[in-house]
This record gives structure tokens, sequence and C-alpha cells, in this order.
């Protein structure tokens, strides 16, 4: 499966099913970025960036949008 990003840029490291675990784990257990980074093979900048998105998207739909 071939996922890029909105430019067309590189592939991503991870399925999408797993970047939605990445926002699942921190939302849930309350860790640190940098563990849960660890623990998937990513850098703490792209778990911010999976997390953000997912939360985003969430609120979004709380809201109704």
């Amino acid at each position: 499966m071939l996922v890029v990003t909105r430019g067309g840029g590189r592939r991503s490291k991870l399925r999408p099913s797993q970047r939605a675990m990445v926002a699942l784990v921190y939302l849930r257990e309350h860790t640190t970025l940098a563990k849960i980074a660890a623990g998937f093979g990513i850098s703490e900048s792209t778990a911010h960036a999976y997390t953000s998105a997912v939360i985003h998207l969430l609120a979004a739909l709380r809201r109704g949008c």
C-alpha cells in the first residue's frame, strides 16, 4: 500500500491504522510522545503530528462539521 503526504512527498512509515493507534495510545495512556514514538519506531515530531491530526478530527466531529 502506498501512502503519500498531501504534497506528494515521501511515503509514511506507518499505515493509517497504525497512525490512528499512535493517537489512541496517547489519549488513553497519557504517556509521553517520546515513549510512543520509540514504541512505533517514528520520531517524536511525527508522533505529535499524527496525534494532533486525530485530535483536530475528533474535535471537528464533535462540533458536527
